[in-house]
């Protein structure tokens, strides 16, 4: 009887040392007060035909990501034009897009990794209605290169401009623009295929400062101007994290002149300094003429 005692003593001590050392069911293993999440995929602004077809020069920031875009917006009239009788333009926008360094003011327009180089070619009709009025239907189809991707991407775009003029008093001018665009790129590596179509409106107030510099009167101007996307412009790759823009809205200032200058064959009569903004978008934009 001892002896039977002594071997179930033995057997319940037994028993319990397992149960202690290997515990029936598993715990997880203990957690940190703070779990720091997984990495997420790189940000980066696309840089493909949004470049050519919607963004003006600027510093866009997305997710804390800079680009800087540079759009060289030079045509070329085919006929002799004096603005009352239709005229043929070509057009050959260049744009290059780089990510900045982007530590101070200085370092923002010093390229870190170019992002693309693209370059839209097209036609542009101009038909004026009447002396303020005008429809300028256009077209382009051109090819950039992403260095992102390191892929070719071929895209084209067709669209229509209205613009309209007024002038209230001698030293007020007053534009209006409207533009519509549908845009298609094709990415060569994966055969894929995405568009985007654009309604923008814009309004620009001009008044004279009432002095010549270079013997053309100088004017100085405030302008608004709203782009709808209605199938969304995604700003990223990472859709995850990617932004999709239904509107942006941009405000700013031109500096220009009465009479146009002509630099490397094209007409330019101002510069613009503009700040753009919508979802999670942020720019300060800048270039020639009216970015619309």
């Amino acid at each position: 009887m001892n002896n039977k005692l002594i071997t179930l003593c033995v057997c319940v001590v037994t028993l319990l040392s397992a149960v202690n050392s290997q515990p029936l069911f598993a715990q997880a293993p203990p957690q940190p007060d703070h779990v720091d999440p997984a990495p997420a995929a790189e940000k980066e602004i696309d840089a493909k035909y949004i470049y050519a077809t919607v963004l003006g020069s600027g510093i866009y920031s997305v997710h804390d990501e800079r680009v800087v875009v540079v759009n060289v917006p030079l045509s070329i009239d085919l006929t002799d034009w004096e603005g009352t009788e239709p005229n043929w333009r070509l057009l050959l926008p260049l744009q290059v897009g780089y990510k900045s360094m982007g530590e101070d003011i200085v370092t923002e327009w010093i390229p870190k990794e170019f992002a693309t180089l693209s370059f839209l070619p097209g036609i542009e009709y101009v038909y004026p209605v009447s002396e303020t009025f005008r429809l300028r239907p256009f077209m382009n189809a051109g090819v950039g290169y992403d260095f992102g991707s390191d892929e070719m991407v071929t895209f084209w775009q067709v669209g229509l401009k209205v613009q309209n003029e007024w002038k209230p008093n001698e030293v007020w001018d007053i534009r209006s623009s409207q533009k519509f665009v549908y845009a298609n790129e094709n990415q060569k590596a994966d055969e894929e295929s995405s568009s985007l179509s654009l309604i923008q409106l814009g309004f620009d107030f001009r008044r004279d400062l009432g002095f010549e510099l270079w013997g053309r009167e100088v004017g100085l101007s405030t302008y608004v101007m709203w782009q709808h996307f209605p199938n969304q412009l995604v700003f990223t790759r990472d859709y995850r994290n990617g932004i999709n823009v239904d509107n942006l809205y941009q405000a700013g200032l031109t500096f220009g002149f009465e009479e146009p200058l002509e630099i490397l064959g094209s007409e330019f009569d101002r510069v613009y300094l503009g700040i753009t903004r919508g979802s999670g978008v942020k720019a300060l934009t800048f270039g020639i003429d009216l970015p619309f």
